[in-house]
């Protein structure tokens, strides 16, 4: 008769275990290690895959027929006020494109294997440059059709700008320049954009810009500060004359107000105007499909 204890059962199956341990680590003790060409084959790599209508872009354009979105934005520019140069321009792009990462296509070009996005190491004059500000009309639309038609290396970078500035109304992009010269404008900066179809499409390229021209935090401070000194005159203001005032404000913006808006909205109706038209009418240009959003100045908004 032989008897075993309970810290003998113990001690042999923990015994047991560790046996079995090392017994399983033995194979892979005798493996060689893997190199590092076959550690860097297994590493996985994260791209930024084109879209569906990117890739289409790239597969239907023909020599005549490039996949490139092209418009312009036409500045004026008050006397004694400096256009924006070059310099500028890079400034409110790498704080308001780049400097969040939300449109980091706009540092990629189409990798020569397709397919996906490749980050260049570019400079922003590498896209921008300086030339030139056109003469008359004609060779603002000579340069529009070039920036439609020449094709883009999707390789090498899929956008560029040119920022060119002179007289205002010497290009012809502002149609009522006279207007401007009335007001105090005596210059004028012209923006030509273009970009191919594969990086965005029109309203992804309209948020870009949107960011681009975005001055809300600037606004905010201004409209804070406005508001506070509101404050402060109402309170040094009677009761009786706030009553007064709020009583005629609220007929003036109601009643005057939807007058005035029904008047003009009739108005647009009867004589309809497409600013974009009348300026590619002036002259001969390439048949394309055209967008126009006419945009009040910061006065009037």
């Amino acid at each position: 008769e032989y008897a075993i204890s309970i810290p003998q059962i113990l001690g042999f199956t923990i015994a047991v275990l560790i046996l079995r341990h090392a017994t399983s680590l033995l194979p892979w003790s005798l493996k060689k290690p893997e190199s590092s060409p076959q550690r860097a084959q297994h590493t996985k790599v994260l791209r930024k895959q084109l879209t569906p209508i990117g890739k289409f872009a790239l597969a239907s354009q023909t020599e005549n027929r490039q996949s490139i979105i092209t418009f312009f934005i036409a500045l004026s520019n008050k006397i004694g006020h400096q256009p924006m140069g070059i310099t500028d321009f890079e400034r409110l792009w790498e704080s308001r494109i780049m400097s969040e990462k939300r449109h980091e296509r706009f540092d990629c070009c189409v990798s020569s294997a397709g397919g996906y996005f490749e980050k260049l190491d570019k400079l922003f004059h590498d896209y921008a440059s300086e030339p030139t500000h056109p003469d008359d009309i004609q060779e603002t639309k000579e340069r529009i059709i070039d920036f439609l038609t020449r094709p883009i290396d999707v390789h090498d970078k899929l956008w560029q700008v040119e920022l060119s500035h002179g007289l205002l109304g010497a290009s012809g992009a502002i149609l009522h320049s006279d207007e401007l010269k009335a007001k105090g404008h005596n210059t004028e900066t012209l923006a030509l954009f273009r970009n191919h179809h594969c990086l965005c499409d029109g309203v992804s390229l309209s948020a870009a810009v949107a960011d681009l021209s975005n001055e809300s935090e600037e606004l905010r401070d201004k409209i804070l500060y406005n508001i506070e000194t509101h404050k402060q005159r109402i309170l040094r203001t009677s009761f009786i004359r706030r009553a007064l005032s709020f009583i005629v404000g609220s007929l003036t913006y109601y009643v005057f107000g939807s007058i005035v808006a029904l008047t003009l909205q009739a108005w647009n109706m009867i004589v309809p105007s497409n600013p974009f038209e009348e300026f590619m009418k002036r002259g001969s240009c390439a048949e394309r499909s055209v967008s126009w959003k006419y945009l009040a100045s910061v006065e009037d908004a």
